[in-house]
């Protein structure tokens, strides 16, 4: 059983490994307040950190932690707001970007700016901006789900008036038309994902794998408690009844536990061979 524990904990990790694998490992600065309460900007800055994450594309460094491994290092993470300081404070915390950004009031309208800072090379790979005319209310509700769903290049969820849109332009007088420029169509099905691919098929080999180990050491104890019991009859050993039945009871019990261990481990192959079938039907 102890054996057991330790291949379903590694295989745990190995699942935990493969969701994660494409994912991006990010922390996120608290937004600076411009005209906004700072008790305000923390609050939005916590629940970007939460929409940020339920994108399922990022890993984002818990704002505690962050606080603590700065802190450690002499980072303020209030005095931060260059791309030098922050490029070092993402080298310090080991993730491979940042986001930092702005939540400010002009009159009765909030605006949230927020900018995607790649550790490694230091450039800014993405930007994502959005006004509302609202309560900051809306805000929490509307504005940081937009705000992550940009950073993530993702589609809008439905809502509008979130996202800064540019307009087209409209051309001069005379001036020879201009064709649009092709959107590239992104394909967010199931069949194109390889991190689901990868998550069933990796199921799929571990449940196989782990079964067939269990299997093996179960049916090692049936033997092993058949071989007590064949003993015992044949008169080929002086223990006495109780002390054997015992031996019996416990090989045979242990070759129960490991059945039903065998029957997950397989039940989970199962289950990892009907998803991955299903990523090539929808």
């Amino acid at each position: 059983m102890k054996t057991f524990n330790k291949i379903l904990l590694a295989l745990c990790g190995a699942a935990a490994f493969t969701v994660s694998a494409e994912a991006v490992s990010i922390a996120v600065m608290d937004l600076q307040a411009l005209g906004v309460d700072s008790a305000s900007a923390l609050i939005v800055s916590d629940r970007l950190r939460n929409e940020l994450f339920k994108t399922g594309l990022f890993m984002v460094v818990e704002r505690k932690q962050m606080k603590i491994i700065l802190e450690e290092q002499g980072f303020q993470e209030s005095n931060c707001s260059s791309d030098e300081c922050m490029i070092k404070s993402g080298k310090i915390l080991g993730v491979q970007s940042m986001v930092s950004g702005t939540i400010g009031k002009i009159g009765r309208t909030y605006t949230i700016s927020a900018r995607l800072i790649e550790v490694g090379s230091g450039r800014i790979t993405r930007t994502a901006s959005t006004d509302c005319q609202c309560e900051i209310d809306d805000i929490l509700s509307r504005s940081t789900s937009a705000i992550a769903r940009q950073l993530a290049e993702l589609p809008a969820a439905g809502a509008s008036g979130l996202a800064s849109v540019q307009p087209a332009p409209v051309p001069a007088p005379g001036a020879p038309a201009v064709a649009p420029r092709p959107v590239k169509k992104v394909d967010y099905s199931w069949q194109n994902h390889k991190g689901l691919k990868i998550t069933f098929l990796s199921a799929l080999a571990a449940g196989i794998i782990a079964g067939a180990v269990i299997n093996a050491s179960a049916q090692k104890d049936i033997d092993e408690s058949q071989k007590i019991s064949d003993e015992y009859y044949q008169g080929q050993t002086n223990n006495n009844f109780d002390a054997q039945n015992a031996s019996y009871k416990d090989k045979f019990n242990s070759a129960e536990s490991k059945i039903l261990l065998r029957n997950v481990a397989f039940g989970l192959a199962a289950a990892g061979a009907v998803g991955f079938g299903v990523t090539f039907t929808f």
